[in-house]
């Protein structure tokens, strides 16, 4: 018997049990009863203990009218019959295990539903994860980052033993992103004897991406509720010195 499971409620019909104990007077019927209700309820249909003492307290019958009560409910396989030293209540005892058994069936149903709700869960909302990556790697702001790559490392770092209790949430990878070292290429192709024209091109390449990286630096930085950190004014200098540096090299300075 499984000691987790709940103890199922016992049935009872008035009418069939009025017809199997219609021998017995009242008195002797809630005798049974009471009998029934512990074999159930605290027995857990594992068998009443043969002892006489116990039994009778059980009954709460008096010594004289014992006997009687015993021959009546205990001696007769229509009621209790008595098998490996414990008194057992037969068709009480096949109507409890089928309970427990529908239990297990119920339990088991119920933590395998869960199982795949879980499973759903977590597929529907890796799968919104990688959206939002993906979006993120699309996006003008984080440019010169390998945005997939650094929310790896984040779940990573959120998985040591010392970050207990802490969550991958958007905002938390966003603040990642931006505390991120940010790569700027130099202005200048290093191949030698590259053409003038796909020179220029290369120039002007870099220099709208600086801008753009520039302007969406500007644009973000209330949105995202930025403070004036040192990485942050580190990388806007250095992008000004590129964009600069790339207008002197095309001849777009005045």
């Amino acid at each position: 018997m499984t000691d987790s499971l709940p103890i199922p409620t016992m049935d009872f019909d008035p009418v069939a049990f009025s017809q199997a104990t219609g021998m017995f007077n009242d008195d002797e019927k809630w005798k049974y009863m009471r009998c029934l209700i512990h074999y159930w309820y605290h027995e857990k249909a594992s068998g009443i203990p043969d002892d006489d003492t116990g039994l009778r307290e059980l009954c709460n019958c008096d010594l004289p009218n014992w006997m009687r009560l015993k021959s009546m409910i205990f001696d007769n396989d229509k009621f209790f019959c008595l098998e490996n030293g414990k008194w057992h209540q037969k068709r009480a005892r096949a109507n409890y295990l089928k309970k427990q058994e529908d239990l297990i069936k119920r339990q088991a149903q119920t933590s395998i539903a869960r199982t795949e709700r879980t499973a759903q869960s977590v597929t529907k909302s890796n799968t919104k994860s990688e959206d939002w990556i993906e979006e993120l790697s699309k996006s003008p702001a984080y440019v010169g980052i390998d945005v997939k790559r650094e929310f790896e490392k984040a779940k990573v770092w959120i998985g040591l033993p010392q970050n207990k209790g802490r969550v991958l949430s958007q905002r938390f990878f966003v603040n990642w992103l931006n505390k991120v070292e940010r790569r700027i290429d130099s202005g200048a192709p290093s191949e030698q004897g590259i053409s003038p024209n796909v020179a220029l091109i290369h120039n002007q390449r870099n220099l709208d991406r600086y801008e753009e990286r520039l302007k969406a630096l500007r644009q973000l930085k209330p949105a995202m509720g930025w403070n004036k950190g040192a990485k942050e004014l580190v990388e806007v200098k250095m992008l000004k010195e590129e964009i600069e540096k790339l207008k002197t090299i095309m001849g777009l300075k005045a």
